[in-house]
C-alpha cells in the first residue's frame, strides 16, 4: 500500500482529476468537465454567471480557474477551497476516491458561500463603503474627452 503523501497521491491521480473531482465535488462540476477546457461554466465553489473554466490539462492536474475565486493549480487545492478543507483532509479523501488507504470520505456538502459579513467587521465595510464613494466622486463623467476605452470597455462586457 502506498503511504498518503502528495507526491505518492498526486503521481496516482495523474490522468484521473475528472473523476476524482466529480466524485468529491458532486453534480457541481459536470457542467465545467461535460464543456471542456477553457469554456465557460458555473462555479462549483460559489456559483456566478459562468466564471470558471478548467484547464486544458484537467485530467493530469485538477487545475482549474475562476475568474472570482482565483487560479487553482491542481485538484487537491481546488477542493480545499469548495469544501473548506486542510490539506490533510483533501488529501485523504482523494486518496480514498482511489482506493488508497483505510480512510473514509468524509460526507460531501455543497459549498458554503462566504459571506462578505463573515469575513470582516461591520467598521471595515464602513471604511470599505467610504473608499468606493470618495472613488465615484472622482471618477470622470462618461462624456467628458479620453474616456472612449472605458465606454468601449464596458459596451463590450455587455
Amino acid at each position: 500500500m502506498k503511504e498518503l503523501t502528495f507526491k505518492n497521491i498526486k503521481n496516482i491521480a495523474r490522468g484521473r482529476w475528472g473523476f476524482i473531482v466529480a466524485a468529491l465535488a458532486g453534480d457541481t462540476i459536470n457542467e465545467a468537465i461535460e464543456r471542456g477546457a477553457n469554456r465557460h461554466s458555473v462555479c462549483p465553489i460559489h456559483g456566478g454567471n459562468k466564471p470558471f473554466r478548467i484547464f486544458k490539462d484537467f485530467e493530469e492536474t485538477g487545475g482549474c480557474i475562476c475568474s472570482q475565486c482565483g487560479a487553482f493549480s491542481d485538484g487537491f487545492s481546488f477542493l480545499q477551497e469548495m469544501h473548506h478543507w486542510t490539506s490533510g483532509e483533501a488529501l485523504r479523501n482523494v486518496a480514498s476516491v482511489l482506493g488508497i488507504g483505510n480512510q473514509s470520505v468524509t460526507q460531501v456538502l455543497p459549498a458554503r458561500k462566504k459571506s462578505v459579513a463573515t469575513l470582516i467587521d461591520e467598521k471595515e465595510i464602513e471604511q470599505r463603503q467610504q473608499r468606493v464613494i470618495k472613488l465615484w466622486k472622482e471618477a470622470l463623467p462618461t462624456t467628458q474627452k479620453g474616456t472612449e476605452p472605458m465606454i468601449r470597455y464596458i459596451y463590450n462586457r455587455g
